[in-house]
């Protein structure tokens, strides 16, 4: 390699080094302009491409690199890694086999081929995988990247906790690596405080960071949908009690269950005290969505709770006003996706201009990000509302019991219903993405019937069912008064 090439290297490699993506790619560029078919600048230019998640772009800059050098493992290792990115299996495996015959012992190899053996879903292929991702953290050099990609292959073969301590036991050795503490900062079983924690310090140290910014923009939003469930945890509960108990206790239940709402309402605004003044501001704002949120949330939690302490005295009509307060719930929640779609999409903006890459109107990685985190959601809600949901179906005694049943009923299935309508309208004007070509037609929609259809009839036959039951028992009850 010459001076003068090694010296465009070298400069591109300290542009990388402080994110200065778009000046390293000006730089190199204009270098290729006169030496255009020089193996390393065609390298170095896939590893900026590759730091923009310009992953088609990285394919060809590194194809061109090994049509000039065919022995360049780097670029065999970056072409696999950017054809996992686009499901380019066949492409993937051609070039991991041609970087581990090579290097065998290369680790941006061993990874991509760990992670192309997600195809195999069996238990021999969750061992392959494990094995091979094993072996490229071995050749690593402590590299904390292949600790990152290890712990979202766990996460993705459904062991969470050895992702956390993968990213855990990499932080002993590295406590300052951004990367590892963003990961923390982010896994499902990092308490938030702690998360809010993290990302609070490596602000302080880097404010301007786009990043971290976002992803301290995305623990806010993950703080409000934990506290917007308060609005429906009270009128459900309150309606469990109101089913389940004696007479003397459902009012001591109810006052409870309402009493243990406020608190944790007034906990977690107090919490709110802590977030940065330009947060502080916007959740006080005037802005559209904050008021939908800040009122509908009100009104919802104070209809709840009068409709179910009138069911606690016996009157079936407060099912109706617990019922009422759902539209108000759903409100809030709309709202707050609106917002975060808003977010998300400013967000992927900022990202590209910031990585010097061309805008598209395809998702971004934000809005990918956030359309993926609803609609996985969605089965997990319905999972976690299936015991709510055998409960609105078991008879009962009262028509003040039946009207409390009903409620449960409503409720469970306007929360199931609503968790999947969320990830469709975040996905809202987007175009849909990419069927995985490796799955059958027939078994893709066998899954969909599965994940989605299925979990959607059900609860849409429960709310049918229910408001049936409630209007059933307040006749009833009205026929019973003197």
């Amino acid at each position: 390699m010459s001076g003068k090439v090694d010296s465009v290297v070298y400069r591109a490699e300290s542009l990388l080094a402080l994110k200065r993506t778009g000046q390293a790619e000006a730089l190199v560029r204009g270098a290729l302009a006169e030496q255009p078919a020089e193996p390393q600048l065609l390298l170095q230019l896939a590893r900026i491409l590759n730091a923009q998640h310009r992953w088609a772009e990285v394919i060809i800059a590194a194809e061109a690199a090994l049509a000039v050098r065919s022995h360049l493992v780097e670029a065999q290792g970056l072409l696999a890694w950017s054809a996992y990115q686009l499901d380019r299996w066949d492409l993937l495996a051609r070039h991991v086999s041609a970087a581990l015959a090579e290097h065998p012992q290369d680790p941006l190899a061993l990874m991509c081929l760990a992670l192309g053996g997600f195809r195999d879903r069996s238990a021999e292929g969750r061992e392959r995988i494990r094995e091979h991702y094993r072996l490229a953290l071995e050749h690593s050099g402590g590299d904390a990247w292949y600790v990152l990609q290890a712990a979202e292959i766990e996460a993705c073969l459904g062991s969470s906790a050895q992702a956390q301590s993968l990213i855990d036991d990499a932080l002993e050795r590295l406590p300052t690596d951004e990367g590892l503490l963003v990961a923390k900062a982010k896994h499902g079983a990092t308490p938030v405080e702690m998360s809010f924690g993290i990302v609070r310090g490596l602000l302080a140290a880097s404010p301007t960071d786009t990043r971290l910014r976002l992803l301290f923009d995305t623990l806010v939003a993950q703080r409000r949908r934990r506290l917007l469930a308060m609005l429906w945890l009270t009128p459900a509960l309150g309606s469990l009690g109101v089913m389940l108990l004696d007479g003397r206790w459902q009012g001591a239940w109810v006052f409870g269950v309402f009493g243990a709402g406020v608190l944790t309402w007034c906990v977690r605004m107090a919490a709110l005290q802590d977030l940065p003044p330009a947060v502080q501001a916007e959740l006080a704002s005037k802005a559209p969505w904050r008021r939908v949120t800040r009122h509908c949330a009100r009104i919802s939690v104070w209809t709840g709770a009068l409709g179910t302490a009138l069911l606690a005295i016996d009157i079936v009509l407060g099912a109706w006003i617990a019922v009422a307060a759902l539209p108000w719930w759903v409100a809030t929640r709309l709202a707050s996706l609106a917002h975060e779609r808003t977010q998300s999409r400013r967000a992927d903006a900022e990202l590209a201009a910031a990585a010097g890459a061309p805008g598209t109107g395809d998702h971004g990685p934000r809005v990918r990000e956030l359309v993926d985190g609803r609609s996985s959601q969605a089965p997990v809600t319905f999972v976690f509302l299936l015991p709510f949901a055998a409960l609105a179906l078991v008879p009962m005694a009262s028509p003040v019991e039946e009207g409390a049943r009903a409620t449960l009923g409503v409720v469970t299935a306007v929360v199931a219903l609503l968790a999947y309508a969320e990830g469709r309208l975040a996905r809202w004007g987007d175009p849909a993405p990419a069927r995985d070509a490796s799955v059958s037609p027939a078994r893709a929609l066998l899954g969909t019937v599965l994940v989605v259809g299925l979990p959607v009839g059900i609860m849409t036959w429960l709310l049918v069912a229910s408001v049936g039951t409630l209007e059933s028992a307040t006749a009833e009850w009205l026929a019973l008064l003197p």
